[in-house]
């Protein structure tokens, strides 16, 4: 059997309301609750508001991962034995285990190198984390 209707709804709903949460905090306020709790502010180029459109940009990286990511878990991963061999029969296998990791680890050193701790969806988005005053 494959993966139910109705698995697939939840994750579309999972997912739009995590993109509208993301984006109506970045665009209006420049932080999630998260973020107010440790006291940091997402800004744009000019020390103010976001926008939609630069919240959306810094948001689309993070969907380029996380969604592809979220499919396989679901249709393909279901699929898989638990024996090693399985693994050369699913592309996105090299996808989840190698790919994501490297770029996670290439995303992070780069934000250290620049001068304002930029991560790629920042660069991306034209922002900058800053400390909420």
């Amino acid at each position: 059997g494959g993966v139910s209707v109705r698995l697939w709804i939840s994750l579309g709903i999972a997912l739009a309301g995590y993109v509208l949460y993301t984006l109506l905090f970045w665009s209006k306020t420049g932080q999630t609750p998260g973020k107010m709790a440790v006291g940091l502010r997402i800004v744009g180029p000019d020390g103010g508001r976001l926008g939609l459109r630069r919240a959306l940009l810094r948001l689309l990286p993070f969907l380029l991962v996380v969604v592809p990511v979220a499919i396989w878990r679901l249709y393909w991963g279901s699929k898989l034995t638990p024996d090693i061999d399985s693994l050369h029969l699913i592309p996105w296998t090299a996808y989840l285990w190698f790919v994501v990791p490297v770029a996670a680890l290439v995303v992070f050193f780069v934000t250290q190198l620049g001068r304002y701790g930029q991560g790629w969806h920042d660069k991306l988005a034209g922002t900058y984390v800053v400390r909420a005053s």
